[in-house]
């Protein structure tokens, strides 16, 4: 699980740094976002090609090469001499997440025995979401004793002593299978890939958008303090690790994993849907939390299904595509939400409407899950030949 938490310190070390390299480079605000949003673009664009390179280097060898390439981007952004380079060397670091990120999820199920999968996946995922609090504690930290660029290069040999020592901090894919080309005409043409993305961006998407705006929303609400809106809204990371653990201890006591699924898209939607109504401080403190609890309830059944989605051998492939519809939705919401904000000054138009689409995939995803049923493989069978 050390990996997890070497990728999360590495994909979300730019926003504790960002007022710092505003003022250090003279960023506008686009330039700003541009920076903030580097990393998650080209870690979404590389989920499709990065799914077949896991299934061809083997799990355990993509991780250690992505990690790599993680901590050369995060070293490069400690000694960016222009925003140019930076902004280069923060996608080059979504480039290395991208790959490692789907690698580690993928040897995470094929260390263990099938009927384990799910628990391990789920508690790589929460301890990727463990890492982001660790992150967001330690980054500004360092920032204020050795300065932003001192901060990128700490974490940035820190990593990179992960990806050295990988060989003995990871383990070995002992349950994976023989890798199995799947051409690209089927993976497009997969339902599977389409109702499992859509269930993820009922929950992923859908605290991405909400962990976006809540800060500026609690501030004109409730007139926090922009720090403390700020911890008001990290209650749905720690809701988010105990969500995970919850769900992959779930999924690996049942075949039957639609209601993970949809129940967790489902309460995800409706919990944004009335977080911007009005309601009491204290209830909105419940509402984060328990956001990030229900958000996290699919993750290892989703991911386990994703792996077989086109047959043993194929984990990578079927991951990265439900991974990349999702990102999708998650790069999305929060900018759907600032233009209704824009166009009608309603926080509540903006949640609702990602619940509306949230609700309408759902419904794809509910159909599809009615016609495979539990565990079941998500494509016809490849011809043979």
């Amino acid at each position: 699980m050390v990996a997890a938490l070497a990728l999360a310190l590495a994909f979300l070390n730019t926003a504790p740094l960002l007022a710092l390299l505003r003022r250090e480079f003279g960023l506008t605000n686009f330039q700003a976002g541009a920076l903030a949003a580097a990393t998650l673009l080209s870690h979404t664009a590389l989920q499709l090609p990065a799914g077949p390179l896991v299934d061809q280097l083997g799990s355990r060898r993509a991780t250690l090469v992505g990690l790599g390439v993680v901590a050369v981007g995060v070293l490069l952004s400690g000694l960016a001499p222009s925003f140019p380079a930076l902004l280069l060397a923060r996608l080059a670091v979504g480039v290395g997440t991208g790959l490692a990120f789907l690698a580690a999820l993928v040897l995470a199920a094929e260390a263990v025995p099938p009927a384990r999968a799910p628990w391990q996946q789920s508690l790589y995922g929460a301890a990727f979401q463990a890492g982001t609090l660790l992150t967001l504690a330690l980054t500004p930290v360092l920032a204020d004793r050795v300065g932003w660029r001192g901060a990128f290069l700490s974490e940035g040999a820190a990593i990179g002593l992960v990806a050295l020592a990988g060989r003995r901090l990871l383990p070995v894919p002992r349950y994976a299978r023989p890798r199995v080309p799947v051409p690209w005409a089927l993976v497009f043409r997969a339902p599977g890939v389409y109702a499992l993305g859509l269930a993820h961006v009922a929950t992923y998407g859908t605290v991405t958008a909400v962990s976006a705006w809540a800060p500026t929303w609690l501030l004109d609400r409730y007139h926090l303090p922009t720090t403390l809106a700020g911890l008001v809204t990290g209650l749905i990371t720690p809701g988010a690790v105990l969500g995970r653990l919850l769900g992959g201890h779930l999924a690996a006591r049942t075949a039957r994993d639609q209601g993970l699924l949809l129940g967790a898209g489902l309460l995800s939607l409706l919990t944004a849907a009335v977080l911007p109504a009005g309601l009491p401080f204290p209830v909105v403190l419940g509402l984060l939390f328990g956001l990030g609890l229900v958000s996290g309830l699919s993750f290892g059944a989703l991911f386990g299904r994703a792996a077989r989605l086109f047959g043993p051998g194929t984990a990578g492939t079927g991951s990265g595509a439900v991974n990349f519809i999702a990102n999708l939705g998650a790069l999305a919401f929060p900018p759907l939400v600032g233009a209704l904000l824009d166009r009608t000054g309603s926080y509540l138009v903006g949640f609702w409407c990602v619940a509306g689409l949230g609700l309408l995939g759902l419904g794809y995803t509910a159909l599809y899950l009615q016609q495979t049923g539990p565990g079941a493989p998500a494509v016809p069978k490849r011809p043979a030949g």
